[in-house]
């Protein structure tokens, strides 16, 4: 079965089977993070697979649904420059790593940063999943697919092209570029302070 979520099955999800996480859900700042949780839910629910609409998959998944059940319950993608991603996830229902990951969300919700990408990365996403896998006390039952294993198993990261123009068009706002240049001309500005200073 293939089933696309959208903003509204999720929330009919979430409110009729984790009703007690709704304020954590509500509370996010950012819609990602709430996609983020999500998919944690949906699948420790259901168990499955989930894969991001921009990530291609030349190879059929029921290869890789073999993998888990047996030795390891879920599947994760190493991701750059190190840990784990969201963007492919394989698990099966009701297992332990999966609930070590939710029950931990709520101990995250404060980590609120200036830039978008790191308030996200803390609270639901690679960092924070990364993290969850380094605190768990049996790594051995989740399977990571390296670099070159997701290549070979069809897995395709976005183009750097694709990527850039998604930093640029849905990452950043407004006011967080103002933010990130003021921060660079402050740097500018203070070593050049530094360098006169340092001439005289």
């Amino acid at each position: 079965e293939y089933r696309f979520w959208t903003d509204q099955s999720i929330k009919q999800f979430m409110e009729t089977n984790y009703p007690d996480f709704m304020w954590l859900y509500w509370q996010y700042r950012y819609n990602i993070q709430r996609s983020h949780a999500a998919r944690l839910f949906i699948l420790y629910h259901f168990g499955g697979a989930y894969v991001d609409l921009d990530i291609p998959c030349r190879i059929s998944l029921e290869r890789l649904l073999p993998k888990v059940g047996r030795c390891q319950n879920s599947i994760f993608l190493e991701t750059s420059p190190a840990g784990i991603t969201n963007k492919v996830l394989l698990s099966t229902a009701r297992n332990d790593f999966l609930k070590h990951i939710i029950v931990s969300l709520p101990g995250r919700r404060g980590y609120n940063y200036l830039i978008r990408p790191a308030t996200v990365s803390a609270t639901t996403g690679t960092q924070f999943l990364s993290s969850m896998l380094l605190s768990y006390d049996r790594p051995r039952t989740v399977f990571v697919l390296g670099k070159n294993q997701s290549k070979s198993w069809g897995f395709v990261e976005p183009s750097a092209r694709n990527v850039l123009q998604l930093v640029t068009n849905i990452v950043c706002s407004r006011l967080e570029v103002v933010a990130v240049i003021a921060g660079v001309v402050g740097m500018v500005l203070m070593f050049s302070a530094m360098k006169a200073r340092a001439e005289l």
